[in-house]
């Protein structure tokens, strides 16, 4: 059974004041995290790692919502085309956060429920992610960077790719079945 991606842009309710406060407010946590964590000159590149990483983490719980990052597991993308995520922090809920991939432009940071860590696992592998039966629910809270909807590989904007303007949104993993499930609903409801 496939998967389909849903995108839905948050309702201004619960979209930050504005963009430039959310990036003010990601901007100092990254700021005061690195001060906190400063490297004296002539130190070694394994003395910045405890900044890098904690860089990486504040990066990665402010794609979702702090009820889900607070207590996630952080993840970050492989270094030299490796196939696993690393763990940079554990967590004590079923939520991980992902940082930022740097081989991407901009920042892509996104935290997700199992069904959502399937889906990247699978993305990471390039394979199929396995069918699922419920619903999977993600976030991207700091999007600042374009991408497809249909081709999650692709680069650049092409005909027919449904190119995702960057604006904090939720996600929706939605198997097939309960999609056509809602499709069916809403023809039942248009039709009575």
């Amino acid at each position: 059974m496939a998967t389909r991606i849903v995108v839905g842009h948050l309702p201004a309710a619960m979209q930050p004041a504005s963009e430039a406060s959310m990036r003010r407010s990601l901007l100092s946590v990254c700021l005061l995290v690195s001060q906190s964590l400063a490297v004296a000159p002539g130190s070694t590149s394994a003395q910045a790692a405890p900044a890098r990483t904690a860089i990486q983490i504040a990066t990665a719980v402010a794609a979702g919502p702090a009820t889900v990052g607070q207590n996630a597991t952080v993840l970050a993308w492989p270094e030299d085309g490796g196939k696993a995520f690393t763990v940079l922090r554990p967590g004590s809920n079923e939520w991980f956060c992902l940082a930022d991939d740097p081989s991407w432009p901009g920042n892509d940071a996104a935290c997700g429920d199992p069904a959502w860590l399937t889906w990247y696992r699978a993305y990471l592998t390039k394979t199929a992610p396995p069918g699922s039966t419920g619903l999977g629910v993600g976030y991207m809270l700091t999007l600042d960077t374009q991408v497809s909807n249909t081709d999650p590989f692709a680069a650049e904007s092409a005909p027919g790719n449904q190119w995702h303007k960057p604006t904090p949104h939720v996600m929706l993993l939605m198997p097939d079945q309960l999609l056509a499930q809602s499709r069916r609903r809403r023809v039942r409801e248009r039709h009575t």
